[in-house]
């Protein structure tokens, strides 16, 4: 498991080690896959990942993971960061799922 922080380092959610992210307070929010497809709480598909970190929804390119976990937005602004095991994965649920 990984939390999943602002950029004021507090805890707006987690992902499990089968993927399923949650809020802070419990909430289910949807599912990141090992291929990097995230999924909303239905089981659609939300947005994904790709190989360079780059995150995805609606086809729209709308920020990047970088390799430490750091979480930008299209502009270069930090949103957050992710201490999962696979960062990219906490920190593209960050802008599809909990933002």
């Amino acid at each position: 498991m990984g939390y999943i922080y602002s950029v004021n380092s507090q805890k707006v959610g987690h992902v499990e080690d089968n993927g399923d992210v949650f809020s802070m307070s419990g909430q289910h929010l949807g599912k990141v896959t090992p291929d990097g497809h995230i999924l909303s709480l239905a089981g659609h598909l939300a947005g994904h990942v790709d190989g360079a970190g780059r995150v995805f929804e609606d086809g729209k390119h709308i920020g990047t993971v970088h390799g430490d976990g750091s979480v930008y937005d299209l502009e270069g602004i930090k949103l957050g960061h992710s201490d999962s095991p696979h960062a990219e994965f906490g920190g593209a649920a960050m802008l599809v799922l909990i933002r």
